[in-house]
């Protein structure tokens, strides 16, 4: 291969890998401060539309729920035991805790992320009472706008293909 061709074809295929998918990351935090009574519950929704984001993009993320003792009534050294309902009620993202909670994006969760950009939640009590503060939802996404279309890709490697057979023509 002569130096003549080596530069361009070393360009466009910089060009070519370098528009890869890049990731962002989303966080949505709602400031609350919800008192949920004994067999009482509190629903909000996470919206991350109004932060960029994308429906279809997002490839994992984590929710956090502080959880607190509202230390009112003379039942405080029983410990609250919450159920965390995930838009709907499974396993998936859900779970039950005893204080804060934390958990990654389940694959039903992420369905519900991906199609509208919202993620409903329900803190639920099951023994106790407490309160509900701060909820942050953290999305990672991949960038829709860096990912080469594979239609892209085939007609810049047909063309380096006729490039090239020009050029090999040519130096004959």
């Amino acid at each position: 291969m002569s130096r003549s061709i080596f530069k361009p074809l070393a360009l466009a295929l910089g060009m070519t890998f370098g528009a890869s998918a890049g990731a962002a990351t989303i966080t949505d935090t709602i400031s609350q401060d919800a008192l949920v009574n004994w067999f009482g519950s509190h629903t909000y929704t996470h919206n991350i539309i109004d932060d960029g984001f994308v429906p279809g993009s997002a490839i994992s993320g984590s929710l956090h729920i502080s959880i607190y003792d509202d230390a009112r009534d003379k039942f405080d050294f029983l410990p609250e035991l919450v159920l965390v309902i995930v838009d709907s009620f499974d396993f998936d993202t859900g779970g039950l805790t005893f204080g804060n909670f934390d958990n990654s994006l389940g694959v039903n969760a992420l369905g519900s992320l991906n199609a509208d950009g919202l993620l409903q939640v329900k803190v639920q009590s099951l023994i106790g009472d407490f309160r509900v503060g701060t909820s942050t939802l953290t999305v990672e996404t991949r960038d829709v706008s860096e990912v080469p279309v594979p239609g892209t890709l085939g007609l810049l490697g047909a063309g380096l293909a006729a490039l090239g057979l020009v050029r090999r023509k040519a130096a004959r």
